[in-house]
């Protein structure tokens, strides 16, 4: 299993437009069957933040994700052009 965390500032005044956009991806990555867990969320103290929890089967899972008609529609043609900063870090479980 993988987990990929990521934080997210959006540029002033597309928040509304990236929550709908967020609901839609993350409704259709549910659906993959290497995704474990895709969890969307807003900061309540910065509502310009917000951060990303997904879980993946493996890479090549995450990978397929990052493929899909859903992922370039609503993130590559959505949510990147909303996007001031980004970070993205890549766990694996400690075991």
């Amino acid at each position: 299993m993988i987990a990929l965390l990521v934080h997210m500032t959006v540029k002033p005044g597309t928040e509304a437009e990236c929550k709908e956009l967020l609901k839609a991806v993350s409704e259709e990555t549910r659906k993959e069957p290497g995704c474990i867990q895709y969890a969307a969320h807003q900061s309540q103290e910065n509502p310009l933040h917000f951060l990303f929890y997904e879980t993946y089967r493996d890479q090549s899972a995450l990978d397929v994700h990052r493929l899909s008609p859903h992922y370039l529609r609503y993130v590559t043609s959505g949510i990147d052009h909303l996007v001031a900063t980004r970070t993205k870090e890549l766990f694996t479980p400690v075991s």
